[in-house]
């Protein structure tokens, strides 16, 4: 659910095991719970159910309109960061009087975000999910403050990381809230509202951002604090989930901790730590061939295969449970994800770049002309999750979307410095429109496919997907790019160099070129990002031929709905296992929630 910066980037509840999510009632902090490895034991005897929510565990009203905008808006927060950053940047880098840093303002918050999410999943899993949430929130508003103050770029950097980790913990506590009081026949919509709200926050951001620029970059960073901090405040005063934890488990906090999986995590952060750092720096900083680049992605490589035996060794205590590739339509959505990354997201970054190099535009114009694809977006999120509900089937709407981005793509790759309003605008629609279908669903197509347990598991399989996918194939396009803009100069503007050319920038190009020139440069700038769009058409079409293997399920199936459970005194609870929930409702026992009997 969030979008890949300049230099890449996305991207996603349960009690007991064995039931049904929504047979869990908000459990206090204190409860006694049986241990997480026997859970995990368990969790392979226990039918392998979507993770739904029954009805009577359901937030009506009020309760629920107002979780549901505090889970999104937290969510806005990130694909509105994302995207106000650009604007700022200019200005950033005239008072810090440096331009090698740029990479890394972007760069620090993927490579954080992506070493953090399968780590959320497995928090959201053994803790409580709205204090990690709200914890979240905090570490990303406390990244914000140190990026707004900052009086080095080396320490604005250091605030990108920081909200980088924010931000993981917000997009997967985001669908974790979601998964928990949405039931699964409706979730779909409530994706497509979401990702129609993050579709309005990748646009605002650049309009809002050239605005608060004028003022001082540091307000860009800023103005997350109160829209955070009203988040956190609706959390603490108004919002009770109907599910607190995941599992249970009679083990301290730190006992909990410990359990966790960090070996696995620190392998994982070291390999995406190097993998995305020679992503990052090749072909800039240093030559793709340079021995620093090739030796990133090579220890990279080998470090990921080191990590694959380490999760193959736990088993399902791993970071990432090896159960979850080795079911074929879950591996099926992470290589759909994965390509998604090139096929959806490369046309939020280099359109306006097409738009300020080729057509001219502003920074501030571009962002207004590529209001086409977002609100083709917004339209299409809500819309296509009203599809699912009434059908039932997310199928039809992943390969569909996959398709129209094939074709977008495709047609993005035609135009030309004469290419008219109404062919770039129908362009964008259907790039839209696409982007709209695959980019919610895939989420809803993993709870489908998964038990109860697991479902901030997968949320995160997924986001992590998205979002590693989103920078390996936005170093193809800046690769394709600089490789292509080369041999265009040569044929279009002979007399101008490519470092003259970079030294310009996009928007200067027109200035600081020659009159004469200006016309061959302006060819060469779009015969180079045309190449992008050959990679962006190249994933779209590999990920509509993965789409089509992610499964034939139905999401919108009742199975194994129970009545409200009759209340218990506390000494029953306790001995039929269970725990007295905070809002005095019991939880349903695993061997009456098989039977589909009352307690």
């Amino acid at each position: 659910m969030t979008t890949p910066g300049p230099a890449g980037s996305p991207q996603n509840t349960t009690s007991s095991l064995g039931s049904a999510i929504g047979n869990h009632q908000d459990i206090h902090d204190g409860e006694k719970d049986a241990p997480i490895a026997d859970n995990e034991q368990n969790s392979k005897k226990a039918p392998k159910s979507p993770t739904d929510v029954s009805d009577h565990a359901l937030l009506h009203g009020f309760a629920f309109y107002i979780t549901m905008s505090c889970a999104i808006m937290a969510a806005f927060l990130i694909a509105f960061t994302a995207t106000i950053l650009g604007t700022a940047t200019p200005s950033i880098t005239s008072e810090f009087n440096t331009v090698e840093d740029v990479g890394w303002y972007a760069a620090a918050y993927l490579i954080a975000n992506c070493g953090m999410t399968p780590f959320t999943g497995r928090l959201y899993r053994m803790f409580h999910i709205k204090h990690l949430f709200m914890g979240f929130i905090g570490v990303f508003e406390i990244g914000c403050i140190v990026s707004g103050t900052a009086k080095s770029s080396k320490v604005l950097i250091v605030g990108r990381a920081i909200s980088g980790i924010g931000g993981a913990g917000i997009v997967t506590g985001t669908t974790t809230i979601i998964a928990s009081t949405v039931p699964l026949n409706r979730r779909a919509l409530m994706m497509g509202i979401g990702m129609g709200v993050l579709a309005v926050g990748q646009v605002v951001g650049p309009l809002i951002g050239g605005a608060l620029t004028t003022i001082s970059w540091r307000w860009c960073f800023y103005i997350n604090l109160p829209i955070g901090g009203a988040v956190l405040v609706a959390l603490a005063l108004f919002v009770k989930l109907p599910v607190a934890r995941l599992t249970k488990s009679d083990k301290t906090v730190l006992q909990r901790i410990l359990s966790i999986d960090l070996v696995g995590f620190a392998i994982f952060s070291a390999a995406c730590v190097m993998f995305l750092l020679g992503l990052e720096w090749g072909g800039d900083a240093h030559p793709w061939n340079s021995p620093t680049v090739l030796g990133l992605l090579c220890g990279g490589g080998v470090t990921f295969l080191c990590l694959a035996a380490w999760f193959s060794y736990k088993g399902d205590a791993a970071l990432i449970p090896p159960r979850l590739s080795k079911d074929r339509i879950n591996l099926a959505i992470a290589i759909t994800g994965v390509l998604q990354g090139g096929g959806v997201f490369l046309s939020s970054y280099w359109l306006p770049i097409w738009f300020q190099g080729v057509k001219g535009a502003s920074p501030i114009a571009s962002g207004v002309m590529i209001l086409p694809m977002v609100i083709s977006q917004f339209v299409a999120s809500v819309a296509c999750g009203a599809i699912v509900q009434k059908t039932g089937y997310y199928l039809p709407e992943v390969v569909g979307g996959n398709a129209l981005v094939t074709v977008g793509a495709a047609l993005l790759s035609t135009m030309t410095p004469g290419t008219s309003e109404g062919q770039w605008i129908g362009y964008q629609i259907l790039i839209g429109v696409g982007r709209a279908f695959v980019m919610q669903l895939l989420v809803t197509a993993i709870q489908t496919n998964l038990p109860p347990e697991d479902a901030s598991l997968g949320s995160s399989y997924v986001s992590f997907a998205q979002y590693f996918g989103g920078a390996v194939f936005a170093a193809a396009a800046k690769t394709a790019f600089t490789e292509a803009v080369v041999p265009a100069l040569q044929e279009y503007a002979p007399g101008v160099s490519p470092s003259a050319l970079k030294g310009a920038g996009v928007t200067d190009v027109r200035h600081d070129i020659p009159a004469d020139l200006v016309r061959g440069v302006i060819l060469a700038y779009n015969k180079a990002i045309t190449h992008v769009f050959y990679v962006q058409l190249a994933t779209a079409a590999a990920a509509l031929v993965a789409g089509c293997f992610v499964g034939w399920r139905k999401v919108n199936a009742k199975k194994g709905r129970l009545p409200p459970p009759a209340k218990k005194p506390a000494d029953d609870v306790e001995a039929r296992g269970g725990v007295v929930a905070d809002d005095n409702t019991n939880e349903v026992p695993e061997d009456l929630a098989k039977k589909g009997e009352k307690p």
